[in-house]
């Protein structure tokens, strides 16, 4: 699973522990608060899950549009590593 720019509720993490999943976020999204979406991943860290998480700093998704700060995915889905991770992993 490939979550950008989401966030859910850490007292649910368990449901998806078993779920690889690599987190993408950017710390000024001023849509997705980014305080949410590293909750969740902290609830997966601590009931270690397989989860990554990638944020960018402020200003590398953004230019020079605010809104654009919400639009992880441009550089989540250029991302080759993250690519070849997904397609990777494999249903148990």
């Amino acid at each position: 699973m490939v979550p950008i720019c989401g966030w859910g509720d850490p007292t649910k993490a368990s449901r998806i522990a078993n779920i690889p999943v690599w987190v993408f976020t950017a710390e000024d999204d001023p849509v997705v608060q980014v305080e949410g979406v590293r909750a969740i991943v902290k609830a997966l860290q601590e009931l270690n899950a397989p989860v990554r998480y990638t944020e960018y700093e402020k200003g590398v998704v953004s230019p020079p549009l605010a809104l654009m700060a919400h639009w992880s995915w441009v550089p989540a889905y250029k991302n080759q590593r993250m690519i070849e991770w997904l397609f990777s992993q494999i249903k148990k």
